[in-house]
């Protein structure tokens, strides 16, 4: 190797040396920003990732939102709150405008609305069953009476039947004896013509019972039917006016309803118009004043409750245009003292337009007889089997028995006193009376 050759050599050898001390200068000052910004750059790039997570899980969640309230993930924002804004029109009342409300609070406004209407329900199947009930009550007891109907009937038939046969066998025995013994065929002639006249009249007796036992199923029917329709516990009338500083008031009821003074009435709130369990007092009609326009007194009542205007009057004594038949039974005591109270109660409905068809006294005397019209059967005190006498228990399930076959209806003295509204003189007077008084 030539000396140029080794010199040329030596001269790149040192610019080579030279280039990596400047390079390795050059890199250690540079590597601790090259670290700083690769630091910087993964610390921006984990943030932005996790910007990246909450946006997606934010998206997420509004979507499964979005299928939660019944819309699509990709619905638009008009599209949804246009559907909240009829959502909210649902449960505004009074025509009001929709007002934006949280779905929660939609949803508890349904939820309000939805238990309303099945409370509502139930009370209707409640009042469905009680319906049911009472109707399957008055269908038995036609069931019963035409099932005793149809056995009076067989019986009937037996007994013509029976008597048919007699007829046919005593005919036979008399030809056979006429054939034998001639000479006394005229005898014989008139004894077949007298039997047969009985015969004749027995028959006609008996199809005038089956017409009487006819007539008075039908009635029975026609009675039921009635029973069927009829609005039990409906008030009679209404007070139309009251004088809190007198016990005089003014009632709907006049001489075009055959109202007649000294009937009493129970007055009761006036509700809904039917009479519920809370009575508040008694009036007496003292004067009628016009077809439907009377003047009543007010016999009993509370000063914390007194008799308004409105207020409903009710007695089953009495019903407007009609006269209420009536039958007892039984001691009927009214103060407990052990002492028979008859002639109170029959003065008592008598005064108030009822009539008696039938009762049975305390000494066992029946007297008079219902018919398909008695209304009420009123029971008294029951006396036990030991202390009454076998005749007056006889009669006594008799009588029982004759008001289930024309369906009058059985009701206590006690409740017929409470619905009348009569107390005894110890609490009869009124406390709007005594009011008065001590004002005076």
């Amino acid at each position: 190797m030539s000396r140029r050759e080794f010199r040329a050599q030596q001269a790149a050898l040192i610019i080579f040396a030279t280039l990596n001390i400047v390079l390795g200068a050059t890199c250690f000052w540079l590597y601790p920003e090259y670290q700083y910004a690769r630091k910087t750059a993964a610390a921006e790039a984990a943030v932005a990732a996790k910007q990246v997570e909450i946006t997606r899980q934010a998206q997420a969640e509004i979507d499964q939102l979005k299928q939660i309230i019944g819309h699509a993930a990709l619905a638009p924002i008009d599209e949804i709150e246009s559907a909240h804004r009829q959502d909210s029109a649902l449960v505004v009342s009074n025509g009001a405008e929709a007002v934006l409300r949280p779905y929660r609070r939609l949803v508890e406004a349904l939820w309000i609305t939805a238990r309303s209407v099945l409370a509502r329900e139930k009370a209707a199947r409640e009042q469905v069953d009680q319906l049911a009930g009472a109707l399957s009550t008055m269908e038995e007891g036609h069931r019963l009476v035409e099932s005793r109907f149809d056995e009076n009937t067989h019986a009937l038939e037996e007994r013509l039947r029976a008597e048919r046969d007699d007829f046919a066998a005593a005919r036979s025995r008399h030809e056979h004896q006429t054939r034998e013994l001639g000479q006394l065929v005229d005898e014989k002639s008139r004894a077949v013509i007298e039997w047969q006249e009985s015969y004749r009249q027995m028959e006609r007796r008996l199809a005038r019972q089956l017409a009487s036992l006819q007539h008075d199923y039908n009635r029975v029917v026609e009675k039921i039917r009635d029973f069927e329709n009829v609005e039990f516990e409906k008030p009679d009338g209404r007070v139309s006016a009251s004088d809190p500083h007198s016990d005089r008031i003014v009632i709907d009821l006049g001489s075009e309803d055959l109202l007649r003074v000294g009937i009493s009435f129970a007055v009761f709130p006036p509700g809904d118009g039917r009479l519920g369990t809370h009575r508040k007092g008694t009036i007496e009609v003292t004067k009628i004043l016009a077809e439907h326009v009377a003047e009543a007194r007010v016999v009993n009542d509370s000063l914390t409750d007194p008799i308004l205007s409105g207020d409903l009057i009710y007695t089953p004594l009495w019903q407007p245009g009609q006269r209420r038949h009536f039958a007892l039974v039984g001691p009927l005591d009214i103060d407990a003292d052990g002492r028979d109270d008859r002639d109170l109660v029959a003065r008592l409905i008598e005064r108030s337009g009822g009539v008696i068809d039938e009762e049975l006294t305390a000494a066992g005397d029946r007297q008079g007889g219902m018919t398909i019209d008695t209304r009420f059967l009123v029971i008294g005190r029951v006396p036990s089997e030991s202390n009454a006498r076998r005749e007056f228990m006889e009669t006594y399930g008799q009588m029982i028995e004759r008001a289930d076959q024309l369906a009058v209806e059985r009701i206590s003295l006690t409740k017929l006193l409470d619905l009348v509204g009569y107390r005894t003189q110890s609490r009869a007077s009124s406390p709007r009376r005594q009011s008065n008084r001590s004002t005076r």
